[in-house]
């Protein structure tokens, strides 16, 4: 309804369909901690999961790659830490990283 948003995605993330939404979806924020890694964070909700995928190359030709299991909503904000562990290596092994999370119904 003039926001942008599919119903489909109003369902995901718990929004009227019949209201315009001004937000839009909610953001995530990268910083990066003590040992210079990038930490995603995000707001979750309960009943949702969130997948992180991660890509050298953004956009439609790129190619994401999943790290790791989907996270579970709790209703609170969530940090998701790229250590490398679960990428293949360390984010400073390549020259770019791009992220985005995908949230799903539970």
């Amino acid at each position: 309804m003039g926001d942008g948003l599919t119903n489909m995605e109003k369902y995901v993330l718990m929004l009227d369909p019949t209201k315009a939404e001004a937000g839009g979806i909610p953001g995530v924020t990268v910083t990066y901690n003590a040992q210079g890694l990038p930490a995603l964070s995000f707001p979750t909700m309960r009943d949702r999961t969130y997948a992180v995928l991660y890509s050298t190359s953004p956009g439609s030709a790129g190619t994401w790659t999943q790290a790791g299991n989907a996270l579970i909503g709790t209703g609170s904000k969530m940090t998701w830490t790229d250590n490398g562990s679960l990428t293949g290596g360390s984010p400073s092994a390549s020259k770019h990283r791009f992220y985005k999370v995908l949230i799903g119904v539970q």
